[in-house]
């Protein structure tokens, strides 16, 4: 249980919202909601009022993994489906999403005791121990100190996250510079360097990879007591991206099409190497700098090689249609408009 979660928190998977179509208008949203609940009575090969509890918790788990729950009514549809209450529904979601949910919460609210944690939400004793063991064997959490509870001398051990359970590498891309970063796992930076490169012509991937890998190697080793704890590396680039394949499929800043963004950088750095849009990682990183609840929704606005937007709802990222949510920079100002004369052109630091 402790290697799934490690391996969950930092695997290259699938990004939310991963309902692909073809050429075409996106479906509408009922549609969308039929199609998902077609596709899983088809793989588990009978009607929802017939599942047992372990099976709606596994249509749960898929549906919530391919986006279905950040669709309007989608909650109401599910519960109607499988004969249970909305509420239900949502306890369905608490329950599979408990050991991240904890871990976050622990991280936002720390230190928190066990029954504080019970307390703030609503899981069994048992269920807190099993998650906080699991967590205690990643060396995500500890247990330090203690804490009057009751006003009548029973102490409670505190949690805490542990700052080196976990590192990660960050790596941005820009026009014609490259910025690296090492973070530990409670949201503060180690260390960050740079580099810039021409841009006068296309840079390939393998060059940046290569380039990220020197500065990486710089890094001074008695930074870290145990380097094997950094376990991933996330890479923000302008630009479409999918995410699920580490493929950039359209950047006009690094006149890139189709470039295999993930396999050169993970040959050079020998890690998981996950890949996302730029103004998506940057509201990422804002909503844990800033401990911003995942139930709340956020917008990020970014301008600066280019100009994008990211939408954070329930906790995920909006991917949209062929993950293209946000990429706002070809749009006319205003009807009638020349071709050229886009928002891109009058916010991008190139065009002020």
């Amino acid at each position: 249980m402790a290697k799934g979660l490690l391996e969950h928190l930092t695997a290259i998977s699938s990004p939310v919202y991963s309902e692909h179509f073809g050429d075409g208008l996106v479906p509408a949203a009922e549609d969308l909601l039929q199609r998902n609940l077609r596709l899983i009575r088809e793989l588990l090969g009978k009607p929802f009022h017939l599942l047992n509890r372990a099976e709606r918790l596994e249509a749960v788990r898929y549906l919530d993994e391919n986006g279905f729950f950040l669709l309007k009514g989608a909650v109401e549809a599910f519960a109607q489906e499988a004969g249970v209450s909305v509420f239900t529904v949502y306890r369905y979601l608490r329950e599979k999403q408990a050991d991240l949910v904890l871990l976050d919460m622990i991280m936002q609210k720390q230190p928190l005791s066990r029954t504080q944690l019970a307390e703030m939400t609503d899981l069994s004793p048992a269920s807190i121990t099993r998650i906080v063991n699991t967590l205690t064997a990643c060396q995500l959490v500890k247990e330090e100190g203690i804490i009057d509870q009751t006003g009548r001398g029973r102490k409670a051990r505190l949690l805490y996250t542990c700052g080196d359970g976990l590192y990660a590498v960050g790596v941005h891309i820009e026009l014609d510079k490259l910025m690296i970063s090492l973070n530990d796992f409670q949201r503060h930076c180690l260390y960050m360097d740079e580099a810039t490169f021409s841009s006068d012509g296309p840079v390939q991937p393998s060059e940046l990879a290569q380039l990220a890998k020197n500065l990486y190697q710089r890094i001074d080793r008695s930074l870290l007591a145990d380097w094997s704890r950094v376990r991933a590396v996330g890479i923000s680039v302008p630009g479409v991206v999918d995410s699920e394949r580490g493929i950039v499929i359209k950047s006009n800043q690094l006149c890139w099409e189709n470039a295999d963004l993930r396999t050169p950088f993970i040959e050079a750095l020998n890690l998981p190497v996950w890949i996302e849009n730029d103004a998506k990682a940057c509201l990422v990183g804002e909503q844990a700098r800033m401990s911003i609840p995942r139930q709340e929704d956020t917008v990020y606005l970014m301008v600066g090689t280019g100009v994008g937007i990211a939408v954070l709802s329930n906790g995920k990222v909006m991917r949209g249609y062929r993950n293209m949510a946000g990429e706002v920079e070809q749009l006319n100002l205003m009807t009638g408009l020349h071709s050229a004369d886009v928002l891109e052109t009058h916010l991008v630091e190139h065009s002020i």
